[in-house]
């Protein structure tokens, strides 16, 4: 365990309800929470202004982030109230004392923190234009069970910044290089319905990101301010990320889902790719103590805490790395994060808080009534749509990998 005031990752065994310490800063927070949204996913957006149309891609970062952040501080508002240390337990405790409804959740959280960390894995092997499928399970094993296996590390803020700059010196780099390219055909308001699900399933695992923040609120010396933090964080990110996806989707002629794949300058695409490696060395830990946190906080009856702990991290290294060799045969980065997000983010972040607000009949503005009822009826139909554009383009993806 780390002493007050320091962060407690990967090398540490936590007891079972208590994954990193207390004692972080709100700016602290606030870069974690940043590095949190702003990964590699980043590099996916000029694919979803294309994809989607910039009008299209205008609509689903307005429902990821200003729903997502009003989303945000009323799950965190809950959580205060009814003194759960994880979102399935908020979810047990608010969903009419289900256990189920905990489990559901606790599986949610779990196909999320790992299918982030294997996207970051088919992120690499597509920058790297690893096109066999032993390839990619090499690099699942290269990269996926190593950072799983990351020291402790004293300030996750730290790492946060570092991974934060590394993200916004790439995207510098992508837009300098795009600028000596012929500028691409012009962006069309809206393309095809399937383009717009994938755009929204894109976008969504970018900022639906509700499922790793529970550990950094945890660690705050004010929780009660995460939700102002979220509000700032969500606004930034969001207003960068508008800007970066319709300039580099301008710019390039056929954006591939990963632009930095479009930068034609060797030494530039280099630099990128750099940048990269630093960005997955920054979110892995983040991504690991959330999973971690998620299988940790289950009630058990024995009062070993170090073996709990124990069996927290290696069922969480387990899960990651077995994840990855899986996502890693798709061979489709876009499309697992299109699953990714459309599905287990967007459905943690847009729908299961307002339900659970609902059903706790906590007392309402009639303003905030109708953003709540909103953000569930709009969550639910783009998790229902994108998933199934996701998973028809996976099972595409398959039939075409298997008939080579």
């Amino acid at each position: 365990m780390e002493e007050e005031g320091q962060i407690l990752l990967a090398g540490e065994k936590p007891p079972p309800n208590k994954v990193v310490e207390e004692g972080t800063s709100t700016w602290s927070a606030g870069f974690a929470l940043a590095k949190t949204i702003d990964g590699a996913g980043c590099f996916a957006m000029p694919w979803a202004a294309r994809t989607g149309g910039w009008a299209g891609f205008c609509v689903c970062l307005f429902a990821c982030v200003v729903l997502g952040a009003f989303s945000l501080g009323h799950l965190f508002d809950l959580k205060r109230r009814k003194g759960a240390e994880s979102y399935a337990e908020l979810a047990r405790l608010t969903i009419f004392d289900s256990a189920a409804a905990g489990a559901v959740v606790r599986v949610l959280v779990a196909v999320c923190t790992t299918g982030v960390a294997s996207a970051y894995v088919a992120f690499i092997a597509s920058m790297m234009g690893m096109t066999r499928r032993w390839h990619a399970v090499l690099a699942a094993g290269l990269l996926a069970l190593p950072t799983t296996c990351l020291p402790s590390i004293r300030r996750i803020a730290d790492a946060a910044r570092v991974g934060v700059a590394a993200v916004g010196l790439g995207s510098l780099v992508v837009v300098a290089s795009g600028l000596s390219t012929p500028n691409g055909p012009p962006l069309s308001p809206f393309t095809t319905f399937s383009g717009f699900n994938q755009c929204f399933g894109t976008v969504a695992f970018l900022f639906c990101v509700h499922f790793t923040v529970f550990p950094v609120e945890h660690a705050m010396d004010e929780p009660i301010e995460f939700a102002r933090v979220g509000r700032v964080v969500f606004g930034l990110t969001g207003l960068l990320n508008l800007v970066f996806g319709l300039v580099s989707a301008a710019l390039y002629p056929d954006v591939s889902p990963v632009v930095v794949n479009d930068v034609e300058i060797p030494i530039l695409r280099l630099l990128t790719q750099l940048c990269l490696c630093i960005d997955l060395l920054a979110s892995y830990p983040i991504i690991f103590v959330a999973a971690v946190h998620n299988i940790a906080a289950v009630p058990t009856d024995t009062d070993d805490h170090h073996k709990h702990g124990d069996r927290a991290f290696s069922t969480t290294r387990v899960a990651v790395f077995l994840t990855t060799v899986i996502v890693a045969l798709s061979e489709s980065f876009a499309a697992i994060v299109a699953f990714v997000g459309g599905f287990g983010q967007a459905l943690l972040a847009l729908v299961v808080p307002p339900l659970m607000v609902a059903i706790s009949r906590r007392p309402l503005s009639p303003s905030a009534a109708i953003l709540q009822a909103a953000t569930f009826a709009l969550g639910a139909a783009l998790v229902v749509s994108s998933t199934t554009t996701a998973v028809a383009t996976l099972i595409a993806d398959h039939h075409l990998i298997t008939s080579e």
